[in-house]
């Protein structure tokens, strides 16, 4: 089996492992950067110009940020799944040990995975108003920021506040839902208080 290696070293989001694994593997420029196209490309094949089968070697991968630990282990739990579905795709990690393999076993990892189901929930963008192809981690670059301001103890209202200057600044929005954020917001802390804080 072919190994494709990685550095993570110079890691510093989750862009920096796209562009890295797309460039190793071949992706076309369209190619999106989240969990359900590199599913797609890598079944569908004649896509990018390495196909399966191959093994992904992460090395240097230590002390990367909880951002790009938290993809990597979810693409490790997604290779699982094309191998049982027959695509011979890898995912290891060469000398250090991966700390966002354990991440989802913590408490921090647990608030993450329910921060970003409620993100999914909040959608004001509409991705997830259908039933048909989505990615699967398109509020993913959210999740982080509000994690933090969970920690800080915000107050519901300051992070329905921040919500709002999601959707206007980050997503181009007019409509802001001020009501909607609120609930939102109370729905993050309460998820955040059920981790223990």
């Amino acid at each position: 089996m072919r190994n494709i290696t990685l550095s993570g070293k110079s890691w510093v989001n989750v862009d920096d492992f796209w562009d890295d694994l797309f460039e190793a593997i071949g992706a076309p420029k369209w190619h999106g950067r989240n969990l359900n196209a590199l599913h797609d490309s890598v079944h569908a094949g004649s896509i990018n110009k390495i196909e399966a089968p191959y093994r992904i070697v992460i090395r240097d991968a230590g002390k990367l940020p909880m951002s790009v630990a938290f993809l990597l282990f979810r693409i490790d739990r997604m290779a699982v799944e094309w191998q049982r579905e027959g695509t011979q795709v890898e995912i290891c990690f060469e000398g250090d040990i991966l700390l966002g393999l354990e991440y989802v076993a913590k408490r921090k990892g647990d608030l993450h995975l329910k921060v970003l189901e409620i993100l999914r929930d909040w959608d004001p963008i509409g991705v997830y108003e259908t039933s048909g192809d989505w990615p699967d981690d398109e509020y993913d670059s959210y999740a982080l920021k509000i994690i933090e301001l969970l920690k800080r103890d915000k107050k519901a209202n300051e992070i329905a506040e921040h919500l709002g200057k999601l959707m206007t600044l980050s997503m181009g929005l007019r409509n802001v839902r001020p009501d909607w954020n609120l609930a939102i917001a109370h729905m993050l802390i309460e998820a955040y208080e059920s981790t223990g804080r």
